[in-house]
């Protein structure tokens, strides 16, 4: 049994003492994380300063430049100085220390007992007897564990630490912060410098004394006003103006109602009338209706019109002008004149070129359509033949 104690004794003394070990090694990883935080926050926020510091110098101005230090200061006052921290981490370690302390001393002050009355009895050479009896006097198992110190009462310690070390990590360095300080010394002197190489109010004031005041600029208006009203035309006159020339060109676009079209393959339909194959003009399409390959030309508009055409080829050919199917006039080619079926008849004169017929067939006359006329050409003469066909509406 006494072996069994001492055994006992010697698996409890490995344990505070593995307990003591992970303690160091978990505060010693805190404060190693704790670095680390540090140091990358440290970057960040060295980073942003430096952006920010960029952006100063870009665009703020002196007032601006002081309201940043000014809000920096009152972040940086908000923070723990190294001072707390340190002072808090000692506290800790101090405590830690001391609770470690109390735990070896009565450690220890157990086993020197123990070893001394182990010592004592065995040179004793106690029988069995006195063995059972001084046993007895000893304390039991359980009573030997309730007066060291449990691992329930090691947590507390080992939390307050980990809190400790919690807080250490969102504090800034103060060799970190002195150094950010005097960055920010430098970077605000570079500010200063700069700000200094601008214009300066009496520079501003001497280039707003050129510039041209409120009395100057109402003269200039004036004087501008008055060239206009000389120059400028009124609303009145350009409406007169405008009213005129819209006369004039609804003039011009009644006398300019015309269309053309052409007959280029000497083919007949029905054997007698002109296809009109290509239309080459037409300023009124919705009054002069044409279908490609079409003997027909429809005219919606009734009217006086204008009409003219002309063919050529080695001989004169006769061509009768028929609207809605009827033959209202006739160019014949036997005696070459042009027979009105309705106001008799009118020559042409002349010999015919020695290089061919230059002039061909051509004629122009006026006829009055009823609405919606349907005017077409007949022809009859040589196959190999051009011709034209234009209607103007007067």
């Amino acid at each position: 049994e006494i072996y069994s104690y001492k055994e006992q004794l010697r698996q409890l003394k490995e344990e505070r003492k593995n307990d003591i070990m992970e303690t160091g090694d978990f505060i010693k990883s805190m404060v190693d994380h704790q670095k680390s935080d540090t140091k990358r926050e440290f970057d960040l926020l060295k980073g942003l300063v430096d952006k920010q510091g960029q952006d100063i110098v870009d665009r703020a101005t002196l007032s601006e430049v002081l309201q940043i230090r000014a809000n920096i200061e009152k972040q940086v006052d908000k923070k723990v100085n190294f001072t707390d921290v340190q002072e808090t981490l000692t506290n800790s370690k101090t405590e830690l220390v001391e609770k470690l302390g109390e735990v070896k001393k009565q450690l220890t002050e157990k086993l020197q007992g123990f070893e001394t009355q182990f010592t004592r009895v065995l040179e004793r050479k106690i029988d069995h007897h006195d063995m059972k009896i001084m046993i007895d006097e000893k304390m039991d198992r359980d009573d030997t564990l309730n007066n060291f110190v449990s691992r329930e009462d090691f947590e507390p310690v080992r939390k307050q630490v980990h809190d400790a070390a919690h807080d250490i990590q969102f504090k800034l360095n103060q060799d970190h912060f002195e150094q950010f300080d005097q960055q920010m010394e430098q970077k605000l002197a570079d500010i200063v410098r700069q700000l200094g190489r601008k214009s300066n109010i009496k520079d501003v004031c001497a280039l707003m004394d050129m510039k041209a005041n409120t009395e100057e600029v109402n003269k200039a208006l004036d004087e501008i006003h008055e060239e206009m009203d000389k120059q400028v035309v009124t609303k009145t006159e350009l409406d007169g103006v405008l009213q005129e020339q819209n006369l004039i060109n609804e003039a011009l676009c009644a006398e300019n109602c015309s269309a053309r079209w052409l007959w280029k393959s000497g083919d007949l339909q029905n054997g007698f009338a002109i296809p009109w194959e290509v239309q080459t003009i037409n300023t009124c399409p919705e009054n002069f209706l044409w279908d490609e390959d079409k003997s027909i030309i429809l005219t919606v508009a009734p009217g006086l019109y204008e009409v003219n055409f002309g063919f050529y080829c080695g001989k004169q050919p006769t061509v009768q002008v028929l609207v809605n199917g009827e033959p209202i006039l006739s160019a014949v080619n036997s005696s070459s004149y042009v027979i009105h079926h309705s106001s008799g008849k009118l020559k042409s004169t002349g010999k015919q070129h020695s290089a061919g017929n230059l002039t061909g067939l051509t004629m122009i006359d006026f006829i009055s359509l009823p609405a919606r006329a349907r005017v077409s050409l007949s022809y009859n003469g040589e196959k190999r033949c051009e011709g034209f066909f234009g209607l103007r509406k007067l």
